[in-house]
């Protein structure tokens, strides 16, 4: 087969095959545009596996990341006094963590979950519960997944690391688990923190409570006194 150069792009050339097809191939050596070039059929081949290859690998990372950041399931852990809900994909990576009631918020705050493999944010979150009520002796881990084969799974490796006291385990649905959520009070948002005097001159209505001008000749007339 059989073509000419269109397009020079370095490694890279535009060929217009005599097929009436337009294509990219590797620059042939000494080559530029308008150079008539013979195709063997190998070549056209290699070029074509090529580009396929390149398009699965393209379409292999879309799927990886548009699958990474989908949910697959919930992990709701009810211990001491607190409820927090875990959100991981189908490679039990955390997603999000939030807190289902004010006691779970402040453990939140310091914990950094998002990632982190299903059991072992589950570990931290049992170990960073664990000092508030040391009396406390039992644990209710609800897991939510459509796929309850999975789910059972997750329970297994869950189960795996614990090492405190008891824990009652409950699969669910996703229909069903949202139902028990909804039925849950809704946490308050949290109130913004309190703004940090900025320096510099007092405010003027400061001033005169204190006394004091805002006129600097006055200060002046003061020293000089």
């Amino acid at each position: 087969m059989k073509g000419i150069i269109m397009q020079k792009k370095g490694e890279k050339s535009v060929v217009l095959f005599n097929n009436g097809k337009i294509g990219e191939i590797p620059t042939p050596p000494n080559s530029e545009e308008g150079t008539v070039i013979s195709l063997s059929y190998n070549k056209l081949m290699l070029t074509a596996v090529s580009f396929l290859f390149i398009a699965l690998l393209l379409c292999t990372l879309f799927y990886f990341i548009f699958s990474y950041n989908k949910p697959a399931g919930f992990i709701q852990i009810n211990y001491q006094s607190a409820s927090i809900e875990l959100t991981y994909n189908r490679f039990r990576r955390v997603l999000a963590a939030r807190p289902l009631n004010i006691p779970a918020v402040e453990p939140l705050t310091v914990l950094r979950l998002k990632n982190k493999k299903a059991e072992t944010a589950y570990q931290m979150i049992m170990q960073s519960l664990a000092p508030l009520e040391p009396s406390a002796t039992r644990a209710l881990v609800r897991i939510a997944q459509d796929n309850l084969i999975k789910a059972k799974n997750v329970e297994l490796r869950l189960s795996e690391t614990d090492s405190y006291p008891t824990v009652i385990f409950e699969i669910y649905t996703h229909e069903l688990y949202q139902q028990v959520i909804s039925s849950l009070p809704a946490v308050p948002p949290m109130p913004p923190p309190p703004a940090r005097p900025q320096g510099g001159r007092r405010p003027r209505m400061m001033n005169r409570e204190m006394g004091m001008s805002d006129n600097p000749e006055h200060h002046n007339n003061r020293r000089r006194r």
